[in-house]
């Protein structure tokens, strides 16, 4: 092994060098287009792997499901017409999509005025079926063996995104799926006092066919169950685009993902590519007193003693009931919209 990096130094190349991007006409300095293919055709390979291990999974159930994955597309500024050319590729789902504007520089892509400043850009969500994959595999190597190459009609801002835009591809993975939910430190917390079960709420990425929504629940439910678990409810919200289902697990199956996080990407639930965020669900327990006598006591306290020192500010998704003898001075209603005038209580 060399002792120091070899440099292999490529034949030299006229390149399309700058390039306007994102907003105030600030120039960005690109990768070359050699540069660019190499850095991503890895990118679509293991995308493939992915494909492939999701078949494997789907072949042992008898759901009748055909593999799919949730596409990561990351572009450094904005790629023109580019939902329009993702509805021409049968079995390709826009799923939504992200500005973004603290892009770190690198892989060949950099402000030309300040190489370290961040940058902007987009994040693009798909769901891909796997013949969707290859057609959009073959539009990659398409344009890896020749740059200038005619696309299809309608396809042009595919060509575009490899060229110009394209930072990372991925697939959505079970560290996003439990990413900033507090579930791994919920769970951990549930084996230390004892639970038998943890509940959990899981997000599925909507989709607009009913009968993919039912498949979705279906395999889910497959899941769970597998796991010694069950789904408690679902609850779908096509006005706002909203899929969720809740449900619990044995504590015993998910133990030994919790000794790091990183383990918990071996998890079963958070393989299933239909799910977009797994979150942990709260619990709540009153005290109701034998002596109902105590509960006098205490409106008899709160009328008794009123708060001092400045007011917190609050913000409720609901409207208290201000009239009510405990909150009598106690509260002061910011509601500009007037919804109290059409409370009955």
């Amino acid at each position: 092994m060399a002792e120091h990096p070899l440099l292999i130094f490529p034949a030299p190349l006229r390149s399309e060098r700058l390039k306007r991007l994102g907003s105030g006409g600030r120039k960005v300095k690109l990768p070359d287009a050699q540069q660019q293919a190499s850095r991503l055709a890895p990118q679509f390979k293991r995308l493939q792997e992915a494909m492939e291990k999701q078949r494997l999974i789907l072949q042992s159930t008898s759901l009748g499901i055909q593999p799919e994955q949730t596409l990561v597309l990351e572009t450094v500024g904005s790629v023109e017409r580019f939902i329009n050319a993702v509805k021409k590729i049968s079995g390709l789902e826009w799923l939504g999509e992200l500005e973004l504007t603290d892009i770190d520089p690198g892989d060949g892509f950099e402000d030309e005025r300040d190489p370290d400043k961040k940058l902007t850009g987009q994040l693009f969500l798909i769901m891909t079926d796997r013949r969707a994959l290859d057609e959009l595999l073959s539009l990659f190597n398409k344009w890896r063996e020749d740059p200038e190459a005619p696309f299809p009609k309608g396809l042009a801002p595919m060509k575009d995104l490899f060229r110009y835009h394209l930072r990372t591809i991925r697939p959505w993975d079970a560290q996003d799926r439990i990413r900033d939910t507090g579930l791994w430190e919920d769970w951990k917390e549930r084996i230390e006092h004892g639970q038998e079960t943890v509940p959990f709420e899981v997000e599925l990425w909507y989709r607009n066919d009913p009968n993919r929504r039912q498949k979705a629940n279906a395999y889910l439910e497959n899941v769970v169950q597998t796991l010694g678990g069950e789904i408690t409810s679902q609850c779908v919200i096509p006005e706002i685009a909203y899929h969720g289902v809740l449900g619990r697990i044995p504590i015993k199956e998910v133990s030994q993902f919790l000794l790091q996080v990183d383990t918990l990407a071996d998890f079963r639930l958070f393989q299933c590519e239909d799910i977009m965020y797994v979150h942990p669900v709260g619990q709540c327990a009153i005290r109701i007193p034998e002596d109902m006598s105590e509960t006098q006591h205490i409106g008899q306290l709160v009328d008794s003693v009123l708060p001092r020192g400045e007011p917190i500010v609050a913000l409720f998704d609901g409207l208290p009931l201000t009239k009510h003898r405990l909150l009598d001075g106690r509260l002061i209603v910011d509601d500009p919209d007037g919804f109290e005038s059409a409370y009955q209580a």
